[in-house]
């Protein structure tokens, strides 16, 4: 299946605030992208327990559960906090016209 382009946020707006999280209902998926070092990181931004919320720490390089604290590495996805095995989705970024976009090949 060919890949699919989402409409993630302008590359302005992600370099004014360096982070950009939206729902993106065809994924069915909260999506977060960070610029760090000055590329553009997207990964899933739903906890995998219990689909809570995060709150992204630049510095620290990590999303944080804002309901049970789990956190992950940013750029690897793997959590960090507890024994969990599993990481969040990563999603590939594609950038046209100052939009950057999720690539999904589901």
């Amino acid at each position: 299946m060919a890949l699919q382009r989402f409409p993630l946020c302008r590359r302005d707006e992600l370099e004014r605030s360096r982070v950009v999280t939206r729902w993106l209902n065809d994924l069915r998926d909260e999506v977060t992208a960070v610029l760090l070092d000055g590329r553009i990181l997207a990964r899933s931004s739903v906890c995998p327990r219990f689909a809570g919320e995060f709150t992204v720490d630049l510095a620290a390089r990590r999303f944080r559960c804002k309901w049970h604290a789990w956190e992950f590495d940013i750029e690897s996805g793997r959590c960090v906090s507890n024994g969990f095995k599993g990481c969040l989705r990563r999603y590939e970024t594609d950038e046209q016209d100052g939009m950057i976009a999720v690539l999904y090949d589901g």
